[in-house]
């Protein structure tokens, strides 16, 4: 990598926007453009990542899924062609990657700046299981508890999901706000 690459700020976190693009390559549309496209104010947009503290025993070292910000949307804007855009909408999504770039058939999701917020501490996701071949992450029991979820399935490699109901997603920020300060 050189200082020339460009940096991907996608999600960003100064005026909270995220965005994806409709179609990826040949035709093949991406698997979160409908979810973020069809996402309505006050929905709750959530963020994780992969982390590990080198400086823990290695033998012991607490890698895995964390949650680390989060955005409470004010809305989806999806546009075919940057310049289709209002200057109000192109206000909200400057800073985005993609509209940067200048892309074509994309979904940005703008978060509500007074309520959008980035952890101060990561709140754990997963729990890392080591199989045969790979280390994968299964969600930790409190996440299951809270979403009311029996499945164990692994959350390597997923995509977006919705929680569809109001108060298992209250219940969801109330766990993240009080988990991450």
């Amino acid at each position: 990598m050189t200082s020339q690459q460009p940096i991907h700020n996608d999600p960003e976190f100064i005026t909270f926007n995220y965005g994806s693009p409709q179609y990826v390559k040949n035709n093949r549309k991406d698997k979160n453009y409908d979810t973020l496209s069809n996402m309505q104010t006050g929905d709750i947009l959530v963020f994780y990542a992969a982390f590990t503290n080198k400086h823990e025993n290695r033998n012991d070292v607490m890698g895995g899924l964390y949650f680390f910000s989060y955005f409470i949307v004010d809305q989806a804007i999806t546009y075919d062609y940057p310049e289709a855009l209002d200057n109000e909408k192109r206000r909200m999504v400057a800073n985005n990657h993609h509209f940067i770039h200048g892309y074509e058939n994309q979904v940005i999701v703008v978060g509500n700046p007074n309520c959008s917020r980035v952890f101060n501490k990561a709140v754990p996701l997963s729990l890392r299981v080591r199989d045969a071949k790979h280390i994968k992450y299964y969600p930790s029991p409190e996440i299951l508890n809270i979403l009311r979820n029996d499945s164990n399935k692994s959350t390597n490699l997923s995509s977006l999901r919705r929680i569809t109901s109001d108060e298992k997603a209250k219940t969801f920020k109330a766990y993240l706000d009080m988990n991450s300060v």
